[in-house]
């Protein structure tokens, strides 16, 4: 087992030079120019001041150089921040803030918005554009690898996901923490060098976790999928048969809008063995319709947050199910790592009742960066080994254990949901609401069972004058990514209030299905009088 994780390169490397790493639409990039071309950019940003453990952030879209900057940041003993293109620049600029990043990246691509960016640091953080490092003096660097100073215990990357309190949080993630996931997924997954993976997630996203590491444990090859064909279910086929791609990740909403398009028939991914899936609710129709059109593919169900390295718990579907309304589990846990779940006095639930997941393994990772308070209150100490220090993660999320063995999901405890894969705490938006002049109260709710992105987000808010929708939207989409802003702003004159003082959730989720019911019954009387018109 390797220590570091760029070991896995500079392993394939050395043994297949000429393997295919990286296929990025016409552009292929083998592990022996990757290993050569990490080694001397990790070399110059060493150079440039980089030190151990320093986070060091790279914004671009999800390209062979961003797979560059990733392993050389890894090669210079630091820590790597992804950040997203598409992200406001509000958003990215606090990450930046926050996790105290001396270092950009960029490229020739998005060397403007990085210069756009950086305008509010004053010349704090130093920006390296990857295609401009070997000019000049740094054309003689060498490309042969560091002596590496870090160890398996210190962290490979941050992840910044979603937070209640209307800023994001960085997940701190070590070496040790991916090298147990990755060695399992290789395994489980049967993945060899002769596989051919999709590349979906953006590296700023966990699920992405499995492609990037599973690829680089096993010498197996990562296709870039175009952020373009994610809009067109044809073009994912297509590119899944263009590529001869063996396996595939995604979130579930995608499979689901590839099912639901009607592309999908028999015998059509001939290449394709296996389709795992993580990040939300998979519905058990589309698993159905799938396994119909392919049934000699693999599926498997994982599950995790990205505070447990991107899965902890896995569910091979072994047959179609039979029933569509009943829930696809979750099932058990990954090799080195235990699934409790608790009931509010902290006992161990029995079979059938609900509690609390908690997860315990060498998939946790080290916290929140800056936030001791918040890690004390997510990472807990185990009530059934007090006398080791042992430290489980509260997921938040309830479940229950099946007669056979496997989890089932049964919701959220708190005020968090997924929606098209991505983590989203309302507080959050209710935060970003609130901080607008305009609005006097906000509630953000997410509303099962009307999108294929897990929830539809809804906004309510009360506003000092009336204020268009549209408005409101542009605003949030200054300050969130796109996925953030609700689907509808609903401007009301008086929150909803319990007995206790508190916004009326419940109150406020009934209103709006009554209304989209409403709606329904009205566009179905609309077509009903058409139709006895002609």
């Amino acid at each position: 087992m390797v220590q570091l994780l760029q070991d896995y390169v500079t392993r394939i490397a050395t043994d297949f030079p000429e393997q295919l790493m990286i296929q990025d639409g016409s552009n292929a990039t083998t592990y022996g120019e990757m290993e050569t071309f990490t080694n001397r950019f990790a070399r110059y940003l060493v150079s440039a001041g980089v030190t151990r453990q320093q986070p060091v952030a790279f914004l671009m879209d999800k390209s062979t150089n961003s797979f560059r900057a990733l392993i050389s940041i890894l090669k210079a003993d630091a820590v790597y921040v992804p950040l997203n293109v598409r992200t406001p620049d509000e958003r990215n600029r606090y990450i930046l803030d926050h996790a105290r990043c001396p270092v950009l990246i960029c490229d020739a691509t998005s060397a403007s918005q990085v210069s756009r960016l950086l305008e509010a640091f004053d010349g704090r953080i130093q920006v390296i554009n990857i295609d401009d490092s070997f000019s000049g003096d740094n054309r003689s660097i060498e490309g042969y690898p560091r002596a590496y100073g870090n160890i398996d215990r210190d962290l490979a990357y941050l992840m910044y996901t979603s937070g209640s309190t209307g800023v994001p949080k960085g997940v701190m993630i070590s070496h040790r923490n991916v090298i147990d996931y990755a060695e399992w997924t290789a395994d489980f997954f049967r993945v060899t060098k002769a596989d051919r993976l999709s590349s979906h997630p953006g590296l700023y996203f966990d699920l992405s976790t499995f492609d990037v590491y599973t690829a680089f444990k096993s010498g197996a090859s990562l296709h870039l999928v175009p952020a373009a064909a994610s809009m067109f279910p044809i073009r994912i086929l297509e590119f899944i048969e263009e590529n001869s791609l063996t396996v595939w990740n995604s979130v579930p909403s995608l499979l689901t809008f590839i099912a639901k398009s009607g592309v999908l028939r028999a015998g059509r991914l001939p290449s394709l063995r296996t389709v795992t899936f993580n990040g939300e609710v998979m519905p058990t129709q589309t698993v159905i319709e799938w396994m119909r059109a392919c049934p000699d593919i693999r599926f498997v169900n994982q599950y995790g947050p990205t505070e447990t390295t991107c899965a902890s718990m896995y569910y091979e579907i072994t047959a179609i199910p039979q029933d569509p309304t009943k829930p696809i589990p979750i099932g058990i846990a990954i090799p080195n790592s235990e699934v409790l779940v608790l009931t509010p006095d902290g006992k161990v639930a029995a079979t059938a009742e609900v509690g609390e997941l908690h997860i315990r393994g060498s998939g946790n990772g080290l916290g929140y960066l800056h936030d001791q308070e918040k890690t004390d209150r997510q990472f807990v100490r185990s009530p059934l080994a007090e006398h080791l220090g042992d430290r489980i993660y509260a997921t938040g999320d309830l479940v229950r254990l099946g007669e056979d063995g496997n989890h089932e999901f049964m919701g959220r405890s708190d005020h968090q949901i997924k929606f098209m894969g991505f983590r989203v705490e309302l507080g959050e938006i209710e935060s970003t609401l609130d901080s607008f002049d305009y609005v006097v109260s906000s509630a953000a709710l997410g509303i099962e069972g009307l999108g294929i992105g897990g929830a539809v987000i809804v906004a309510y808010i009360v506003s000092k004058a009336t204020v268009a929708s549209s408005k409101v939207k542009d605003d949030l989409a200054r300050r969130l990514p796109r996925y953030m802003v609700p689907r509808e702003i609903i401007d009301i004159r008086l929150m909803p209030l319990s007995s206790n003082g508190k916004i009326d959730r419940i109150a406020l989720k009934q209103l709006y299905l009554e209304g989209a019911s409403r709606k329904a019954k009205d566009v179905q009387r609309v077509e009903d009088s058409n139709k006895r018109e002609h």
